[in-house]
């Protein structure tokens, strides 16, 4: 039986207008145009300015919000049209707010079915997109998050990706997060490496950790585990509609994630951002930060599935101005 596919009928790409907004964008427009998707252009103007250089930030005066808003519903315009002609229906939105709060907000208020977003932002608005922001909405949206960093990508002609990357910590988690890498890869015809990291233990130097008998035994016996589980993964996964290979490594787990994706010259990362347990929190907790920070290629975060129902939208954004632009 054929894998079921993703189901994406409307992406969230916020924007920063820098250079690093451009390649999200794109790969957002790709992905509407290969799952005929909606896609949602979104910036967020603060609603606190800085008083100056050094000095702390402070709420904008309405003559200067109403300006800053004014401009940046010009500036996604200009974003955007150059590609209208791609077949994909496009609409763009401009609200005020605080970022991470407002981009909860409407994927919920979509609701989205996928967040794209770029890694990397400069002058004032650096801080929406590469530091707390991301942080705040991987923990927060439960929809996938695609994260684009600023390296272009290179073309593989016939599909967006052919050799996809995806991290298990062999968690039940990680089951739905194998069940996203492999529709993706049947979509695209990709092959998958089932990648699983065996952590050193807190405090110890990996090389010496290897070295005494004891412990190099019971290295083992987890390397032997993690190939075990991971081979059960794939026989439960519809995987004859794509090639998967397992392969277990040992090390820090975000480096070893890089490392792999770097020898493979990976299309894109799957893994997911939460996990219960210690041991979810030990390989996933600072994990998927490190990997979209880093990451050359885009990554897919897989939010954990629950049994409770959406998120609540958050409703504290001080003012939306919204424009709607499509090509269809």
């Amino acid at each position: 039986m054929a894998p079921t596919r993703m189901q994406i009928d409307r992406i969230l790409c916020p924007v920063d207008f820098s250079e690093f907004s451009l390649p999200a964008l794109e790969r957002a427009i790709q992905l509407g145009k290969w799952f005929e998707a909606r896609v949602e252009v979104f910036h967020v103007v603060p609603f606190l300015v800085p008083a100056g250089v050094g000095l702390p930030y402070f709420p904008a005066p309405p003559e200067v919000a109403g300006s800053l808003r004014e401009q940046a519903e010009l500036e996604v315009a200009k974003l955007v049209e150059p590609l209208l002609g791609e077949g994909v229906a496009i609409e763009t939105k401009v609200v005020e707010g605080e970022p991470w709060r407002v981009i909860q907000e409407e994927v919920a208020a979509l609701p989205a079915d996928l967040l794209v977003m770029g890694t990397h932002g400069r002058g004032g608005l650096e801080h929406l997109l590469l530091g707390s922001v991301t942080e705040k909405v991987l923990r927060r949206v439960a929809c996938p998050i695609l994260t684009v960093g600023h390296v272009p990508a290179h073309a593989r002609p016939g599909s967006l990706f052919r050799r996809i990357l995806c991290a298990a910590d062999l968690s039940q988690a990680s089951d739905h997060t194998l069940d996203v890498a492999v529709s993706m890869a049947s979509e695209n015809g990709a092959r998958i490496t089932l990648l699983h990291v065996v952590e050193s233990l807190p405090g110890e130097n990996a090389a010496h950790f290897l070295a005494g008998p004891e412990m190099g035994h019971l290295r083992r016996e987890l390397v032997q585990q993690a190939h075990t589980r991971l081979a059960q993964a794939i026989r439960e996964a519809d995987a004859d509609f794509c090639e998967i290979r397992e392969r277990v490594v040992t090390g820090a787990p975000w480096t070893e994630i890089l490392r792999a994706a770097d020898e493979m010259d990976a299309d894109l990362i799957v893994m997911g951002a939460h996990t219960r347990g210690v041991v979810g929190r030990m390989f996933f907790g600072s994990t998927s930060s490190h990997v979209v920070r880093r990451a050359v290629c885009p990554v897919l975060v897989i939010q954990e599935l629950k049994k409770a129902g959406p998120p609540k939208p958050v409703t504290d954004a001080v003012g939306v101005v919204s424009r709607g632009m499509t090509s269809k």
